[in-house]
């Protein structure tokens, strides 16, 4: 749960400092990038109904809002 943590105190330092939010719909591999796990891991995320994904033509999205609400409910989870 620290890396949750870390990831979601990354996330809100990056907002602060853009001032905005990144593009809204991620590729599953942004959304590795953006978590710095594997596709293993987002797999799991996903099975164990913890993140959203949207499927089209084949390939799977999340949105960067759902990945900043999970984050967000996992910290609170684990205080």
């Amino acid at each position: 749960m620290d890396y949750i943590k870390l990831v979601h105190s990354d996330l809100v330092e990056l907002k602060s400092q853009v001032g905005m939010p990144p593009k809204e719909i991620l590729t599953y591999a942004e959304t590795m990038e953006l978590l710095g796990c594997s596709r293993n891991t987002l797999d799991r995320l996903r099975k164990e109904g913890l993140l959203k994904t949207y499927s089209l033509r084949g390939k799977l999205y999340c949105k960067y809002s759902e990945v900043v609400a999970m984050l967000e409910e996992s910290s609170s989870d684990a205080a």
